[in-house]
C-alpha cells in the first residue's frame, strides 16, 4: 500500500532483513542523523547500484537510466568504494593484474594502498570521466 506524501516522496510498506535495519539504525547513530534519512539514501544507493549489476531491460535502460547516465551517478560512490577497499587491503581484480608495459596515463605500479587507490581513481576516470 502506498501514500503520497509531501516532497516528492512516497510511503511503502517493505519488508527490510533486521540485521539491514540495525545496521542503518548504527549509522544514523553514529552520524547523528535522522534514520529515515539514512534509509532513503541507503535504498538510492542500492537501487542505483542493483541496477548496474544486472543486464539492461528491452528499451536499453537500467531500471530508469540509460548506462551512461546511470554510469555517472555511481561514479562519486564507486571512487570511494574502490579507495575504501584498498584501505583495508581488498584490491579488485582490475586493478591487481596489471599489465607489464604501463600507459603513458598510468603511473607503474604502486606501493602502498593509497597510490593503488589513486591509480584506481585514474583507471576508473578513463571509463567514467565526462567528455572534455
Amino acid at each position: 500500500m502506498a501514500k503520497q506524501r509531501s516532497g516528492g516522496l512516497i510511503l511503502k510498506h517493505v519488508r527490510l532483513r533486521i540485521r539491514d535495519i540495525q545496521q542503518a539504525e548504527a549509522l544514523a547513530e553514529q552520524h547523528d542523523r535522522d534514520l529515515n534519512d539514512v534509509v532513503r539514501t541507503l535504498f538510492e544507493r542500492g537501487t542505483l547500484f542493483g541496477a548496474a549489476l544486472e543486464p539492461p531491460g528491452p528499451t536499453g535502460c537500467y531500471g530508469l537510466y540509460e548506462g551512461r547516465r546511470l554510469a555517472e551517478l555511481l561514479l562519486p560512490d564507486l571512487e570511494k568504494l574502490i579507495c575504501f577497499v584498498v584501505r583495508y587491503g581488498c584490491i579488485p581484480a582490475m586493478l591487481e593484474h596489471r599489465p607489464s608495459e604501463h600507459p603513458a596515463s598510468l603511473h607503474p605500479p604502486a606501493d602502498t594502498p593509497d597510490d593503488i587507490a589513486e591509480e584506481a581513481v585514474e583507471v576508473l576516470n578513463l571509463f567514467f570521466a565526462p567528455p572534455s
